[in-house]
């Protein structure tokens, strides 16, 4: 890869990442990722795929159009650089392996285990049953250097659960605003515990956050104070 994802024209970004689909759709367990993550990646590079050829039609070829460009790129080059960092943090991961991702040799590194800092969140709005996150380490990063992600989780109930497995997976945010889509069986007023994690490439998992508290609404956008769990 001569250009970053980041500085690629589209054009080349278009074929970058159809066959990065490609090599990923059935092989992806050889390169070290589950098939979440492919999945992830096939959904993005299908909705940059179809902006593109929206904002190349003379038809629709309209400022939204653009934006909508614009954004499916960000998405798309934002995933794309969490997939190249787990391909390359796999050392079982072979050089024509990445040859055919068309992604540069891996540099030597020392191993990097999981971080001991908590993310610190903060519940920014909620709109209806998506609750928008602020997430960071305590600084102006999202995350601590060498983590990929941060991993998020939300429990429905009265009081959060001491058992890891009773939480519910809401994704993987690779930003600092993360946003919680909630199913319609999550009634309005329900009280709902929030924790997130940090992992690294290799998705080793560091300590659970302390978990924040809101209530479920079922109206506008709604400002809210972060409350923490007691």
């Amino acid at each position: 890869m001569a250009l970053s994802l980041s500085k690629m024209p589209d054009a080349q970004l278009l074929a970058w990442a159809a066959n990065a689909a490609a090599q990923l759709s059935s092989g992806y367990a050889s390169f070290g990722l589950t098939s979440e993550q492919s999945v992830r990646f096939q959904t993005l590079n299908t909705q940059w795929s179809a902006a593109m050829s929206t904002w190349h039609t003379a038809e629709t070829r309209t400022p939204i159009a653009l934006g909508v460009k614009n954004m499916a790129r960000a998405a798309l080059v934002a995933y794309a650089k969490f997939i190249v960092s787990v391909v390359n943090a796999n050392p079982d991961t072979t050089a024509s392996q990445r040859e055919a991702l068309q992604i540069d040799a891996r540099k030597k590194s020392t191993v990097v285990g999981p971080t001991n800092q908590r993310p610190m969140l903060e519940i920014a709005s909620v709109v209806n049953r998506t609750i928008t996150l602020k997430i960071s380490n305590g600084k102006l990063r999202s995350m601590p250097e060498d983590m990929v992600a941060t991993q998020v989780f939300w429990f429905a109930g009265e009081n959060a659960p001491a058992d890891p497995l009773s939480w519910n997976y809401a994704g993987s945010a690779t930003r600092k605003s993360f946003d919680i889509m909630l199913p319609d069986s999550v009634a309005a007023g329900t009280q709902l515990f929030i924790c997130a994690t940090y992992v690294n490439a290799r998705q080793q998992a560091g300590p659970l956050s302390l978990p924040i508290t809101t209530n479920v609404q079922g109206g506008a956008a709604t400002p809210m104070v972060m409350k923490m769990a007691a």
